[in-house]
């Protein structure tokens, strides 16, 4: 093809010349693909489909594609969305086979072939996907993942527990979690742990070390570890006091 109708901008641009044959120009796809070594080209996804997540550019496809060797995963989309702090997050879409997939394996293929800031902070199981009149993919009308993910899950929860939870909420904008999740699997990030920490330290009045929160990841560990080695209990005290009246008022049954 010799290019768009009256149209040399957009002709320049998807049109190159052929280096490799000496003819007409040939048209971009946007295709990224990969030759094996044994000659065949294997489809990765699309070159319009990149994503910047933390300084990163990303292919959403090269972590499809992954998704989709996952068993049991018929077919995954990830995209960009924004935390409550504007901050861009990878939230992976994916149809399952068996309903009862365990994500938390998927997760791990994913750790293994993946750098970390290309693995999705959110996974939302889907029916379908929601598709164009023309039945293509349309990245436009996926739900946002805090409309998925904002059923409470009721458990019991001591006053320390409950404030650490409710810090969480706040700042991962979800709330379907228990405290033996971790604040990692959960969306968390290394830009998101400052945020924690200044929280958590507002609410306690105290100033924990930074990599605590690496070493207790998850409320759970956090609060036993506040309660068995923390000196200053009146501090802790006077925060269960502080929260007594939320957790009155709260209606979740935890």
């Amino acid at each position: 093809s010799p290019g768009y109708w009256k149209k040399p901008e957009l002709t320049n641009d998807k049109f190159h010349m052929n280096t490799i044959y000496d003819t007409s120009p040939i048209y971009a796809t946007g295709d990224l693909v990969v030759e094996a070594e044994d000659g065949e080209i294997h489809f990765i996804g699309r070159m319009d489909n990149q994503l910047k997540i933390r300084g990163f550019r990303i292919e959403a496809g090269e972590i499809e594609s992954v998704l989709r060797d996952i068993p049991s995963i018929e077919d995954a989309v990830v995209l960009a969305k924004k935390d409550k702090f504007n901050n861009s997050i990878l939230v992976a879409y994916y149809i399952a086979s068996d309903p009862t997939l365990d994500i938390s394996s998927a997760k791990s293929v994913l750790k293994k072939k993946l750098p970390d800031y290309m693995i999705p902070s959110f996974f939302i199981q889907m029916e379908d996907f929601p598709r164009s009149p023309n039945m293509k993919i349309d990245h436009n009308s996926f739900p946002e993942y805090r409309e998925i993910r904002n059923k409470k899950v009721e458990e019991h929860l001591s006053d320390l527990q409950l404030t650490l939870k409710n810090i969480w909420e706040d700042i991962l904008g979800v709330s379907d979690f228990r405290i033996d999740d971790s604040f990692f699997d959960l969306g968390g990030h290394s830009l998101l742990i400052t945020v924690l920490k200044k929280q958590t330290d507002r609410v306690l009045n105290m100033d924990i070390p930074i990599l605590r929160f690496y070493q207790y990841p998850t409320i759970k560990s956090m609060s036993d570890n506040f309660e068995t080695n923390n000196n200053n209990t009146n501090q802790l005290k006077n925060t269960k006091n502080l929260f007594k009246r939320k957790r009155a008022g709260s209606n979740c049954g935890r």
